[in-house]
């Protein structure tokens, strides 16, 4: 399993944006409230041996939601979820910005996060 697979079998298993979580747009089908989800960056871990074993990756999500106080609770439920002991993951929270989309009335959360994983978890 891979680091994206990884979070969203984490998000999803905790129930966050009901478990519409979606890579790099949602469809238009989709109606609040959603997470999408891709990488940013991805840098391997230098090593003597030529092979890296850890990897450096940046990843933004992007909480979406009708409400404010929705979209503050599912961005606080993300960080819940990947802090959570269970998780398996190695990770923190860079940024977290508030941002409203006038066009669809919808409020984000954009969370960048930093993770430090092997290749396949």
């Amino acid at each position: 399993m891979n680091l994206q697979e990884k979070m969203v079998a984490i998000l999803s298993a905790a129930q966050v944006a009901k478990g519409q979580i979606f890579p790099h747009v949602a469809p238009n089908s989709a109606r609040a409230p959603y997470i999408t989800y891709f990488r940013l960056s991805e840098s391997p871990e230098n090593t003597l041996d030529g092979q890296p074993s850890h990897y450096h990756t940046s990843m933004q999500l992007d909480c979406m939601d009708f409400s404010y106080s929705g979209v503050l609770a599912m961005a606080e439920a993300v960080e819940q979820a990947f802090a959570s002991p269970d998780s398996g993951l190695h990770c923190y929270l860079n940024l977290s910005q508030d941002l409203y989309a006038p066009e669809t009335g919808e409020y984000r959360v954009l969370m960048n996060f930093s993770f430090w994983h092997q290749k396949e978890l």
